[in-house]
């Protein structure tokens, strides 16, 4: 994207050289304005040489042209990035992203919404890809560790720790045993229960987020028995 903030203070800087103009022979030359005083009324080279057929470009591009080219571009992009417009759309998504998890946006990038967002994404399928290799790791070293392969129990109490908190979700609560908080894995596998009433079919056992129906019937919402059919159901 163009730094027009940049890009207008160097016109600004140069516009004192007042009109540019082509004066053949592969030139291009100024006439200072009256602003100028003692300069006022007089010709100076902008360019000699420049390649054939670029010094009418030069001579277009000049101060003015610029600073008047940045003006209109911001007009555009005051009306295509206004509230509710696609644009401000995205500037949103990226600034609850960024409040989510500082750091997956690049703070110093001048690309579009889309171009960010898009990064973004990609940062963050890195960091999935990468937790659930550490993940697997130290799955591996859970197993040696429990086959008494070198590993005392503080250790490998603290391999687990790190695993559920890979897997689990970030508000999980610590000493929470729902199986959101703490996932079932091949080193953690349990009866997940509710631990008001003790079904282990109730939505609480699930997530502590769900109340507690007190019933251990399949089907319930919240539950990871929700969609979950009894035996022979269906069955002619």
């Amino acid at each position: 994207m163009i730094d027009l903030d940049h890009l207008e203070s160097l016109a600004k800087g140069a516009e004192w050289t007042g009109r540019w103009y082509y004066a053949g022979c592969n030139t291009v030359e100024c006439k200072y304005p009256p602003s100028t005083h003692n300069y006022a009324g007089q010709v100076d080279e902008i360019a000699h040489p420049v390649p054939l057929n670029v010094a009418e470009f030069i001579a277009a591009a000049n101060p003015s042209a610029i600073i008047d080219l940045c003006a209109e571009v911001r007009r555009l992009r005051e009306r295509s990035e206004g509230p509710g417009t696609p644009s401000a759309r995205l500037s949103y998504l990226l600034r609850e992203l960024e409040a989510l998890l500082p750091g997956v946006v690049n703070p110093l990038s001048s690309e579009p919404p889309e171009t960010k967002l898009i990064d973004a994404v990609r940062r963050l399928r890195t960091y999935q890809e990468n937790a659930r290799k550490q993940f697997y790791e130290l799955e591996g070293v859970s197993i040696d560790a429990t086959q008494g392969h070198g590993f005392d129990d503080t250790c490998l109490d603290t391999i687990k720790r790190v695993q559920r908190v890979l897997v689990a979700p970030d508000d999980a609560k610590p000493d929470c045993s729902c199986e959101a908080c703490r996932p079932l894995t091949m080193t953690d596998m349990r009866m997940v229960l509710c631990e008001t009433c003790g079904n282990k079919r109730c939505p609480h056992a699930t997530n502590h987020r769900n109340a507690c129906t007190g019933s251990n019937e399949v089907g319930q919402k919240g539950s990871s028995w929700e969609h979950v059919k009894p035996l022979g159901e269906g069955r002619p």
